[in-house]
């Protein structure tokens, strides 16, 4: 496992805010930054040497900052959105068309803006993400709304305005059900969402996180002295009886919450961290919600449960020196690791499988898997400011973790180094 800085002027030294691999074999990545554009990428391997970027094209149609892009689930689009209150969507095509970019001479592919949405009142978006099936895009604006698109339609077809501040990170379920949106006014809202057979959209609030009683958390953290694992149940993944608090001296102890109760404290930072995003995220599997900017003792993360996305979180990933800003899974599905199940010891979340996610902080970068409670892995010293997003290639060994210094760093994993 290596991780180094990739010495590029990804954006012409400006800051790199959103980075997103294309998920099939030898996918290219999307980038995008303070210089108004969406540029792409190829990650280019020869033999044992390492690994090289490709520069594809560059794609200039935004007329202010770009702060996130992502590649449509079912592949060949790109959606982009920024300061100009604009989602763009993209798409390559064989022939040379009108340019895309000043660059374009440089261009080895050409692409094409296919739709603009833009709702009547348009704000500042912060981040945005497709639908499984790649019929909608999910919007999260400095207005406190998040916006829903029908892409094929080119028209906004719902509006959420229960935030009270900027909304700066979205999530889709992977299967359909629910929506999850993150806020600088301290709470993350978790709503159900339904299709009509005429295809109207509706939402309906389902929970808004913002304060817990710290007898009702269950406090796990890769800084205390011991791990303690206590199996999260596979069907509700709703925590034991018995949580686990960590201790001033950095020792497990338990909390009877039948007995211990004390006054409910918020959860998250508010608008005073220094971050434009907070980009939470479902697992593959939709199984866990896994949301960043956490407060309890010090900096964490919350991951709740699907079983449960209305009551408090199942667990949390505390000792982080800065705040986490971003979560990223890798979407591919790995085997528990047996020497771990010889042990003794049961998965931390009872999934017959792993999933390995990321954790983007201020000043590091976290790997987590779903079956242990320490990291598999940590990354810092890599930037001069703070990390704005990651993205895994679909073979799961690279990632690509932007910044806004300007540069990007990747982490390379040989063959099997997270498992099968």
């Amino acid at each position: 496992m290596k991780a180094k800085t990739l010495q590029i002027l990804w954006h012409d030294r400006s800051p790199v805010f959103s980075a997103d691999f294309e998920q099939i074999l030898d996918g290219r990545l999307a980038t995008c930054g303070g210089d108004n554009n969406v540029r792409i990428w190829k990650v280019v391997r020869i033999n044992d040497e390492p690994p090289k970027m490709e520069f594809l094209a560059t794609l200039s149609r935004h007329t202010a900052t770009v702060n996130c892009v992502r590649w449509s689930p079912t592949g060949g689009l790109i959606a982009s959105g920024g300061d100009d209150g604009s989602i763009l969507i993209w798409q390559q095509c064989e022939q040379r068309q009108d340019s895309m970019s000043e660059d374009d001479n440089e261009n080895i592919q050409t692409w094409r803006m296919t739709s603009l949405l833009r709702y009547i009142a348009s704000s500042e978006l912060y981040d945005l993400t497709w639908s499984p099936d790649g019929r909608f895009i999910l919007s999260a604006c400095v207005d406190n709304t998040c916006r829903i698109y029908n892409v094929a339609e080119n028209k906004c077809v719902h509006v959420m305005t229960d935030h009270q501040h900027f909304v700066q990170g979205v999530a889709w379920d992977p299967l359909y059900q629910f929506l999850a949106t993150q806020s600088s006014d301290r709470s993350v809202i978790v709503y159900e969402l339904s299709l009509s057979k005429a295809g109207v959209l509706n939402t309906n609030i389902i929970a808004r996180h913002s304060k817990i009683e710290p007898s009702k958390l269950a406090f796990k953290s890769f800084i205390s002295k011991q791990d303690s694992e206590v199996p999260i149940d596979d069907t509700a993944l709703t925590p034991s009886k018995s949580h686990l608090a960590l201790s001033s001296t950095g020792e497990t102890v338990s909390i009877d919450s039948a007995t211990h109760k004390s006054k409910a404290f918020r959860i998250f930072h508010d608008e005073n961290l220094t971050s434009f995003f907070r980009r939470l995220a479902f697992s593959p599997d939709g199984s866990l919600l896994v949301v960043p900017a956490g407060l309890s003792n010090a900096h964490t993360v919350y991951v709740f449960g699907r079983g449960k996305l209305s009551s408090d979180p199942i667990l949390h990933l505390a000792g982080h020196k800065t705040a986490p800003v971003a979560i990223r899974f890798n979407h591919n599905r790995y085997k528990l690791l047996q020497s771990t199940l010889d042990t003794g010891v049961r998965p931390t979340i009872n999934l017959p499988y792993r999933y390995i996610f990321a954790v983007a902080t201020q000043d590091t970068v976290v790997i987590y898997d779903t079956q242990h409670i320490r990291p598999l892995a940590f990354f810092g010293n890599l930037h001069y400011a703070t990390f704005t997003d990651m993205t895994w290639s679909s073979d799961g060994r690279t990632l690509i973790m932007s910044s806004i210094d300007g540069f990007c760093s990747m982490v390379e994993l040989d063959e099997n180094e997270l498992g099968v």
